[in-house]
């Protein structure tokens, strides 16, 4: 998560943030001085650019999943050909009526 922290803000705690892991840009440091209007302008576009990052990430997501999802189909698709087939009686007793018919072969 990002954290915009303002001059006033501890430091203590910007510390103890970042320690954590979290990705804080502390004004007091990063940017002394500016207006207030900056800060909150600072603010809007890290807003925008997390909202821009969670979208693509979304997106990487579901391109992910749809390709997933595709995988699985022509994995199902193929073994459903590869299987062994089974036969029906009616298949059975059409070889049946064939017996005689040839000679048997040996290799």
């Amino acid at each position: 998560m990002r954290f915009l922290a303002d001059e006033n803000f501890p430091g203590d705690a910007v510390t103890s943030l970042r320690t954590s892991g979290q990705d804080v840009l502390w004004i007091r440091t990063d940017a002394p001085g500016i207006t207030d209007q900056d800060v909150l302008a600072r603010g809007r576009r890290g807003s925008t650019y997390q909202d821009e990052l969670t979208r693509r990430s979304n997106k990487e997501a579901s391109d992910a999943n749809k390709k997933a999802e595709e995988a699985q189909l022509a994995r199902v698709t193929l073994e459903a050909q590869l299987a062994p087939r089974s036969l029906t009686k009616d298949h059975y007793d059409a070889l049946q009526t064939l017996r005689g018919w040839f000679r048997q072969a040996t290799w």
